[in-house]
C-alpha cells in the first residue's frame, strides 16, 4: 500500500513540474514563432545565401554603399592582405615602399574597384549557389574576366560559419599546346558567416 502511495505521488510530482515548466501564453497575443531560437538559426542558414548573391550583384554593379556593408572598418591591413590586393594589378610605380596598417572605409571608397573587380564579379556571378549551399563547394566553368580567363572555387563550410571564394588564373600552354603551370594562381576572398547570415570580409590572400 505504501509503495502505490509513494508511486502515485511521484507522478503527481511529475506532472506538476511539467506543468511549471510549460508557462502557459497569458498576454493573448499570438506567440511569434519567427522569434524563436531555431527559427532564427533556420533564418541564419539561410540568409547567407542571399547575403553572397546580393554581393555578387553589388560587385557587378559597383555598388560601393551596399559593398561596404561586408567590412568592419577600419581593417587591420597586417593579417588581411587587403592592400596587396589593391596594388596587385596596378603599376609597380604606384605601390608605396610601406603599405599602410590598416585599411579604412576612406581607403574602400577610393579603392573598392581594385577589390571587388571584373574578374571577382563575373566568376561570382557564374557560382551556382544552390549547389554551394547543398554540397559545400562549386567549382565555375572560366570565365572571360578583365585581363585573363579566369574561374571560382566557393567553399562554404557549414561548422566554421565561414565562405572562402578563391579567384583562379589558370597557367598557360607551351609551343606545342601543352599545359604548364607557370603562372597559375589564385586570389582568396575570405568572410565570416554571422548568426543572422550576413557575410564579413575577413581576409584575402594570395597562392601560387
Amino acid at each position: 500500500m505504501t509503495r502505490k502511495l509513494t508511486l502515485a505521488a511521484a507522478l503527481v510530482g511529475l506532472l506538476a513540474a511539467c506543468t511549471t515548466d510549460k508557462k502557459p501564453n497569458t498576454s493573448g497575443k499570438p506567440v511569434d514563432s519567427s522569434k524563436t531560437p531555431a527559427t532564427q538559426a533556420a533564418a541564419g542558414t539561410n540568409a547567407w545565401t542571399k547575403s553572397l548573391q546580393l554581393l555578387a550583384q553589388s560587385a557587378d554593379e559597383q555598388n560601393t554603399g551596399k559593398l561596404k556593408a561586408y567590412f568592419n572598418f577600419p581593417v587591420n591591413a597586417d593579417t588581411t592582405q587587403i592592400w596587396e590586393l589593391v596594388y596587385n594589378s596596378q603599376d609597380e610605380d604606384k605601390r608605396p615602399k610601406e603599405l599602410p596598417q590598416i585599411f579604412t572605409e576612406a581607403d574602400f571608397e577610393t579603392n573598392y574597384k581594385y577589390i571587388f573587380n571584373e574578374d571577382f564579379s563575373t566568376s561570382l556571378l557564374a557560382v551556382n549557389v544552390a549547389e554551394l549551399a547543398n554540397k559545400g563547394e562549386y567549382t565555375t566553368q572560366k570565365v572571360n574576366g578583365r585581363q585573363d580567363t579566369c574561374f571560382m572555387i566557393a567553399q562554404y563550410d557549414k561548422k566554421a560559419s565561414a565562405l572562402q571564394l578563391s579567384v583562379s588564373y589558370p597557367g598557360g600552354t607551351d609551343e606545342e599546346g601543352n599545359y604548364v603551370s607557370e603562372g597559375e594562381y589564385a586570389v582568396i576572398y575570405f568572410f565570416k558567416i554571422l548568426p543572422n547570415g550576413q557575410l564579413l570580409f575577413d581576409k584575402v590572400l594570395f597562392a601560387g
